[in-house]
């Protein structure tokens, strides 16, 4: 008895469909087998998409447990208030390291020279000490 759990389409033009510039019919030469279509359009909504339905829609948090995810110890406290809390934004279960090739690392550089304004020094020289860090996000909570 959850009276506010919602399950919810999302429209599949809008939320569920191929990135602006991609067509299908390109597909043999984007597709790679390891990386179903539809793999990718769940990867670009839990990126992306997401954070905008989300807002949308009036949500300030959200939390995300895949289905074949389990939670193995009770929780006695709720924890969206303990983020709030303790002024925490995004919480995941652990940093992982998948370096992004040489390609996606020139690219990465070329867009902060050419675009210096799109975040801090300081952040900057994070993501250079640290590339290739991210997180595991099949547990996330914001």
């Amino acid at each position: 008895n959850r009276p506010h759990l919602q399950f919810r389409s999302l429209d599949p033009k809008k939320w569920w469909s191929l990135p602006y510039g991609l067509q299908a019919w390109q597909h043999p030469f984007w597709n790679r087998p390891a990386f179903s279509i539809g793999y990718r359009l769940m990867m670009r909504w839990y990126a992306i998409l997401i954070w905008f339905y989300l807002y949308a829609d009036g949500y300030t948090h959200c939390m995300r447990l895949d289905d074949d995810s389990y939670i193995l110890s009770q929780i006695n406290y709720n924890l969206f208030d303990y983020m709030r809390d303790n002024k925490k934004k995004y919480a995941f279960r652990q940093p992982v390291y998948e370096p992004g090739g040489d390609d996606f690392d020139a690219l990465v550089d070329n867009y902060l020279t050419e675009h210096s304004n799109a975040t801090s020094q300081e952040l900057i020289e994070l993501y250079k000490e640290d590339r290739g860090v991210g997180f595991y996000n099949n547990f996330f909570m914001a």
